[in-house]
């Protein structure tokens, strides 16, 4: 049929098992699971270049078990974009990068309006686009780890449609480096219900000569945000956003390796660029 990749979606709770076709609960559970593996492993064997993609059903299934099996898997199904920072900062302490696939959902269609999709059309909607803000914090989300673009881009206007292919190709270009890069936390894994806080995760190959650093305001009351760039102390280095790259809005200073980040708005996020000087 052509079909060259299959996202198994499935959001199942088998309880404390099944006693019906086994001695115990527990053992009919290690059968169910393992009887679901070997298909998976069917499919792989007569199918080989097919991608196939492991949804977490809400982490009961997000170990390395089931990765053996599946090429990547899903993180989070969470559409509200400025909860998803919180995710992706624990998702990175636990699962490769290329495991690791995030949602990025410029022009959402959230599920307490999916009733109603006449929403995407009103002026109302299309004013909050307008700025750009909520594509660029989407698509930064989806450049940590494989991303995996959704929402209706169909509804983007000019501006923000030129926004979702600078950060897919930005991404393209950036996949290799962070695929072999190691997740770093200059400021610790914040909980997902602080909201009034800032968040940042950094991506640096392991000669620490170069890191990408998203970071994101939340619903923070404060503009600026300090980052301890301690990885690159005693050496000469450079800094610069990485996306969106024809920004007004953000200010930034480095001092002693001491990164200030100034973004006027909550709810905004940028992509930093720190290499060494060669």
């Amino acid at each position: 049929m052509g079909i060259g990749y299959i996202k198994n979606d499935y959001n199942g709770c088998l309880g404390t098992g099944d006693d019906t076709i086994a001695d115990c609960a527990a053992e009919g559970q290690i059968m169910n699971v393992n009887s679901f593996y070997n298909f998976i492993d069917s499919l792989k064997s007569e199918f080989p270049s097919l991608i196939l993609e492991n949804c977490a059903s809400g982490a009961m299934r997000q170990d390395y078990g089931i990765l053996q099996h599946f090429h990547l898997e899903s993180n989070s199904d969470q559409e509200i974009y400025h909860y998803y920072p919180s995710i992706i900062q624990g998702e990175s302490a636990i699962l490769l990068p290329e495991h690791n696939g995030v949602w990025a959902y410029p022009y959402p269609l959230l599920f307490n309006v999916r009733e109603i999709p006449g929403i995407l059309d009103t002026q109302g909607y299309f004013e909050s686009m307008k700025n750009g803000e909520e594509t660029i914090f989407n698509m930064i989300n989806g450049m940590c780890g494989v991303m995996l673009l959704s929402g209706h881009i169909e509804y983007a206007d000019d501006f923000n449609l030129k926004l979702i292919k600078e950060a897919s190709s930005l991404y393209k270009n950036e996949r290799g480096f962070i695929l072999n890069a190691l997740p770093t936390y200059p400021d610790g894994i914040i909980n997902i219900c602080n909201k009034k806080t800032w968040a940042c995760i950094g991506y640096i190959n392991t000669s620490k000569t170069r890191m990408l650093l998203n970071v994101w305001r939340l619903s923070s009351e404060e503009s600026t945000y300090h980052i301890k760039l301690n990885h690159f102390v005693g050496k000469d280095v450079s800094v610069k956003i990485n996306y969106p790259s024809m920004d007004t809005k953000c200010e930034f200073n480095l001092v002693a390796y001491d990164l200030t980040v100034n973004l006027p708005d909550i709810n905004m996020a940028r992509s930093f660029l720190i290499e060494t000087k060669s």
